[in-house]
């Protein structure tokens, strides 16, 4: 289990001259890995110059326990190791950001109502004895107004 490939193993020669291979090189599709990681694979298995590396890496980027004999107490500790790996495995998140993106367009009309929101906030302490502006603000919008001033900045 050195390896987890169907590929054969050359030997140290394999490593010397690489140019002495089958320069079509077949890649197998992997069907746990997603469609990125496969194409990224691919590329790493059928470019001469980082098949050496992609051999040498292929296990760890994986996962895999690199010598290790296929026995039910390797296959313990390796449940219990992704057991205890779980938690702190980093969550996805994708729809976490697309969540808190925002339209463009949606953007610049908050933009805009900002602005309209401090202007009128800027009109108001100017005319603070107007009588529009006391009923206002006595009808109970007095403290929505406020909150609205000291979000804004």
């Amino acid at each position: 289990m050195l390896l987890d490939s169907k590929n054969e193993c050359y030997g140290f020669d394999y490593f010397l001259d690489i140019n002495k291979f089958p320069t079509t090189l077949h890649y197998e599709y992997d069907e746990e890995s997603s469609e990125l990681c496969n194409e990224l694979y691919e590329k790493l298995e059928t470019t001469p110059s980082l098949k050496i590396v992609w051999r040498i890496m292929k296990p760890f980027v994986k996962g895999k326990i690199v010598y290790s004999p296929n026995t039910t107490v390797v296959r313990r500790i390796v449940d219990r190791v992704r057991n205890l790996m779980k938690p702190l495995s980093l969550p996805n998140f994708d729809a976490e950001r697309e969540s808190l993106s925002m339209d463009p367009i949606v953007y610049v009309q908050v933009v805009k109502n900002i602005k309209l929101i401090k202007d009128y906030l800027q009109t108001m302490n100017k005319l603070k004895n107007s009588e529009n502006i006391n009923y206002l603000l006595q009808q109970g919008f007095h403290e929505s107004v406020f909150k609205a001033e000291e979000i804004i900045e």
